[in-house]
């Protein structure tokens, strides 16, 4: 769906392409609600070819765009993918599940872009790629990344010095750092000892841009078999704070890849995090001892 205004999209099935399942192209005011795109890019995939204009849904230069309910699985590429000059974008209540590069990639947008009461297991996390705004709250992130490049619930990159992006409405150019990110209320938990919660590459000033402007409270970091889950360059000296439930604790002298200081959260006793065959990871009561 492309050049298109005022737009509904809901109830639509794009499973088993040879590239994309669904996607749009500079789009305003739109509703994409309760689609499902599973099983996409299989002819990519004949050539090891997954990260290149592909995804179960994607859509591109998006103003004003609400996701709702979207289900993307076991795609061999991204789940849900916003890619360039998106702005003013919510994902709400999506199940993004088994999908190969990235259940959920951001990459080069002005924002805002808020992710809430969504679900991200057991394929390639969160994509943070030089986008500006996130809101993140109320999500499950749950054995991301294990075996990717991009290792990790939350994997941050980005283009050294940031990236230039054009609004295709005002022809206005902003270099765009993922930066004034708040992720708070969520759960987000490794699986296995080579899993990390947090992982970058990032240092220098995109590093500073993104860690100098971040609101993180009251999440719950946990992997039960690696205790400095939290991967970042080994040079980075500054603060992270409030990245553990209001904690504010110094970087310095860093292992690569690895954050000793850091500590985990356990889970609350209350709940226990399941995983069900590939449809979604959700909170459920603990059984009676």
């Amino acid at each position: 769906m492309n050049d298109s205004t005022n737009v509904t999209v809901e109830n639509t099935v794009g499973n088993y392409n040879g590239g994309p399942g669904l996607d749009g192209y500079k789009d305003l005011d739109l509703l994409w609600q309760n689609n499902e795109t599973d099983y996409n890019n299989w002819r990519g995939a004949q050539v090891g070819l997954y990260d290149f204009a592909q995804g179960g849904t994607k859509l591109m230069r998006a103003h004003t765009a609400n996701v709702i309910g979207q289900k993307s699985y076991n795609n061999a590429a991204q789940g849900l993918w916003f890619d360039t000059d998106n702005m003013n974008i919510t994902v709400d209540d999506a199940q993004l599940v088994g999908n190969l590069v990235g259940n959920l990639q951001l990459e080069a947008n002005e924002g805002p872009v808020s992710v809430k009461n969504s679900t991200f297991c057991s394929g390639g996390g969160i994509q943070l790629i030089n986008t500006a705004g996130i809101t993140m709250s109320g999500n499950v992130l749950y054995n991301n990344g294990g075996l990717s490049f991009q290792n990790g619930q939350i994997f941050l990159a980005g283009n050294p010095g940031g990236r230039e992006v054009t609004n295709w409405q005002t022809g206005q150019v902003t270099n765009v750092y993922t930066k004034n990110a708040t992720i708070e209320n969520n759960v987000i938990i490794g699986v296995g000892s080579s899993q990390y919660v947090f992982n970058t590459y990032l240092s220098g000033n995109d590093w500073s841009e993104y860690i100098n402007n971040l609101t993180s409270n009251s999440n719950h970091w946990y992997n039960a078999s690696n205790s400095t889950a939290f991967g970042v360059s080994s040079h980075q000296t500054t603060t992270f704070g409030r990245a553990c439930r209001g904690r504010t604790t110094t970087l310095s002298g860093l292992r690569t890849r690895a954050v000793a200081v850091f500590h985990l959260l356990p889970i609350p006793t209350s709940s226990c995090w399941l995983i069900t065959p590939r449809r979604t990871c959700l909170a459920t009561p603990c059984p009676a001892a």
